[in-house]
């Protein structure tokens, strides 16, 4: 286990997925899995299970269903989903700063 700390990051270099797109790219296809079948050992709905590899946010209960199926780790999950959040926001930010006035400024 890796402890928390208030100034954790995460890899900048690694490239960023939304956590569907990783269960979709790196679980299903590798595993030759169908939807149906995750669905089956994970109990998440089958139109639940397509909303998220199609960009939709999961979140703790989902996370812990599928690291049960999938036999990966809840905060893994969330963690993927955290990232692709922040990197989100971040590109958001940054097209958003032309139009904001720098701290300071009047």
């Amino acid at each position: 286990p890796v402890p928390l700390h208030p100034q954790m990051q995460l890899d900048p270099t690694a490239p960023v997925r939304a956590p569907g797109a990783v269960l979709r790219e790196d679980y299903l296809r590798p595993m030759a899995w169908k939807t149906r079948g995750l669905a089956q050992r994970s109990g998440i709905p089958v139109w639940h299970l397509r909303s998220i590899m199609q960009g939709a946010p999961l979140y703790a209960e989902e996370a812990f269903r599928l690291s049960a199926a999938l036999g990966t780790s809840p905060f893994y999950w969330l963690a993927l989903q955290a990232r692709y959040d922040l990197l989100r926001v971040e590109c958001s930010r940054r097209q958003d700063s032309w139009a904001r006035p720098a701290r300071g400024d009047s």
